[in-house]
């Protein structure tokens, strides 16, 4: 019996002990250090939860579908696997002859306009990384066999001219000219230009109704 009562007055204390434990820990919440501190761990977990939700939100490139809206000076990205409209990315010039190339990775589009003006374009995060004026009047571009660098055929100034696919600076001008056997020269326009094989530019020339292929093996 006195075991009994003792066990009894041993649980009686642990469950005072347990409820001061209580009473305690509600007063270390009511401080206000303490609860700004729980609200910043709060603040911390929900974060995350987002910016995972957004991760996995994330497109991949595989399936998208760049479109020129060459009036409105504008492209549009479409999911084409679930015929889905993603975005539209403005403010990009003329593109009555627009040309859209990809990097190698197909992460970036570069859109080149008729104003000679290129545009890198981010296809994951639909934003455009940046757009420079590259001449007064292009026909189009390519980039090149090892996607180091976009190369423009230019009506005006007459050249081929090469930008550095990841800063868009220019990083070498070739001439368009034809040298006649009186050593005269005429500058011509760049009609045609193809990124051939062991990193080969080719391009024709027009002059006087005339074309000349011309090439380049090393671009830069």
């Amino acid at each position: 019996m006195k075991k009994d009562m003792r066990r009894f007055a041993d649980n009686r204390f642990e469950i005072r002990d347990l409820k001061g434990n209580i009473l305690n820990l509600k007063s270390k919440i009511r401080n206000p250090k303490l609860s700004i501190l729980f609200a910043f761990l709060w603040f911390l977990i929900f974060f995350n939860i987002l910016a995972f939700a957004k991760e996995t939100d994330t497109y991949g490139t595989a399936s998208l579908m760049v479109i020129v809206e060459r009036e409105a000076g504008s492209v549009i990205v479409i999911d084409s696997s679930r015929h889905k409209f993603l975005g539209r990315i403005s403010g990009l010039g003329n593109l009555i002859h627009g040309t859209v190339k990809f990097s190698k990775d197909a992460r970036f589009a570069y859109v080149i306009g008729r104003d000679a003006s290129v545009s890198k374009i981010d296809l994951l995060q639909l934003k455009l990384v940046k757009r420079v004026k590259a001449g007064d009047d292009s026909v189009g571009g390519v980039m090149t066999q090892d996607g180091k660098y976009i190369a423009l055929s230019n009506y005006v100034p007459g050249e081929v001219r090469i930008l550095d696919a990841e800063t868009l600076e220019t990083v070498k001008i070739i001439p368009a000219e034809r040298e006649y056997p009186d050593g005269r020269k005429v500058t011509a326009r760049v009609v045609g230009l193809v990124d051939a094989p062991g990193n080969l530019l080719i391009f024709s020339l027009f002059s006087r109704n005339k074309e000349i292929l011309g090439y380049r093996r090393n671009p830069v």
